[in-house]
């Protein structure tokens, strides 16, 4: 691992897969758990990937039953992904409390909604 934030790919994933943990891990943190599951969503997608392929040169029962894994294992690793958050690398939280600028300064209590003076 190079740091928390941006651990290398497992070994045994196929290339689209490792270049998929490597942008993933770019753009977004991930927590351990969610490390974890996305490894094994890859691994998924790659034995999907896999049996398609396989199946392509095969007939008969043995090519449906080759696409009926492939697609059982897709299922498989959208289970998965669907557990990821997605979350921003290292975002700083916004303070509570009202947005600067004109809209919520002093003037804005002297007129209504209407952007007309109160008072006239």
């Amino acid at each position: 691992m190079t740091d928390r934030r941006r651990p290398r790919p497992p070994a045994g994933l196929s290339r689209w897969a490792q270049a998929t943990w490597r942008a993933l891990f770019t753009l977004h943190d991930f927590e351990r758990y969610e490390q974890l599951m996305l490894h094994r969503a890859l691994e998924w997608w790659d034995r999907a990937d896999a049996w398609l392929v396989e199946s392509q040169t095969a007939t008969g029962p043995e090519q449906a039953r080759l696409v009926k894994q492939s697609m059982d294992a897709a299922n498989t690793a959208l289970r998965h992904w669907r557990l990821l958050k997605f979350a921003p690398p290292a975002t700083v939280p916004t303070r509570p409390g009202r947005p600067a600028g004109f809209n919520w300064s002093a003037a804005r209590k002297v007129t209504d909604l209407r952007g007309r003076p109160v008072d006239a």
